[in-house]
């Protein structure tokens, strides 16, 4: 295990890695005879931060914390951060058994700086506050986990719920289309009574017999033939108004295509999720043909309603025509 300790020390950061290799004493061999000392104490130059080690194998680890110490010179060019053996001194800071080896650290002065950090560090390494960081671990783990699976449940019922809404659409686009051309039938029928009208101002124009007031009658004929041209255009806004109606179903469907493909994406990553109650391929294949049939019957309702118009408007023409013609 390894400890970082930073501090200023006359304007300059001095940096001591206190390393206490506990696992060392598991390569040393089972002394019978002479056992090595089960005490030794560590203690770091330009410090009194020092650290004792008891136990069996607390030589070897003493020698990895020595090994390990960087030490080196400040800019006074004093030694500091160095590690040597020494003898305990100062005041008790903590006491930690770790792995079988006890690590006591003293310090002395008013905050002990150096004697807490490394207390802080080794209460991490105790079994204690390992199996709560493993328990703090697989609890983030799980909540991790949880939360991307509700992620992933999320997305898929939204997904979901987008293409159900697109399918519904679809659906209903029948009545979409006949929306939009529901002003078309009465202005066929008002250019059909302007037609008669005109049909009427033409007779009166020619039994009339007096020149210049068969004349004016044939205006009134010519008037009333605009009238029936103000109602082909009324037609041709109704197209209009129709053709905006199918532009927005077809992009409903390539939007429908395409929800599709995000909800399969979804349902890839967690297929467990909602088997069975999910939007299908057929459905959206059903709703998209019922749309475009809708789309096909629109047109043909549109060519159909031009085409009345244009007889209309032909016949109220002949009529202003030849009324000019034979009255002016």
């Amino acid at each position: 295990m390894a400890l970082t300790v930073a501090w200023e020390e006359r304007g300059v950061l001095v940096r001591i890695l206190i390393t206490a290799a506990v696992s060392a004493m598991l390569l040393l061999p089972v002394a019978c005879t002479n056992p090595l000392p089960t005490t030794c104490t560590v203690g770091y130059a330009g410090t009194s931060l020092n650290v004792t080690v008891e136990g069996a194998g607390a030589d070897a680890a003493c020698q990895e914390l020595v090994k390990q110490a960087p030490g080196g010179q400040n800019s006074q060019g004093i030694n500091v951060g160095g590690g040597y053996r020494t003898n305990s001194t100062g005041m008790l800071v903590c006491s930690y058994k770790i792995n079988n080896l006890t690590y006591t650290v003293r310090d002395q002065g008013s905050l002990m700086l150096y004697g807490n950090a490394v207390c802080a560090y080794l209460r991490q390494q105790t079994p204690d506050a390992q199996r709560a960081a493993k328990a703090a671990q697989k609890q983030a783990a799980d909540e991790a986990a949880a939360q991307d699976r509700s992620d992933k449940q999320a997305a898929i019922d939204k997904g979901a719920q987008a293409l159900q809404d697109d399918i519904t659409r679809l659906q209903t686009a029948g009545q979409t289309i006949t929306d939009s051309l529901k002003s078309a039938p009465d202005h066929i029928s008002q250019a059909q009574a302007h037609l008669d009208r005109t049909a009427k101002d033409y007779k009166v124009a020619m039994a009339e017999p007096d020149r210049y007031a068969a004349c004016a009658d044939a205006y009134a004929v010519q008037s009333d033939a605009y009238t029936v041209q103000s109602d082909q255009y009324s037609v041709e806004s109704d197209g209009t108004i129709e053709d905006a109606a199918a532009q927005q179903l077809k992009q409903q469907i390539q939007k429908s295509d395409e929800d599709f493909q995000n909800l399969t994406a979804a349902t890839t990553v967690l297929p467990s999720y909602r088997t069975g109650s999910l939007p299908s391929r057929s459905d959206v294949d059903a709703a998209e043909k019922t749309a475009n049939d809708a789309i096909a019957e629109g047109a043909q309702k549109v060519a159909a309603y031009k085409d009345q118009i244009k007889s209309i408007l032909d016949q109220a023409n002949q009529y202003a025509t030849a009324a000019q013609k034979a009255r002016c």
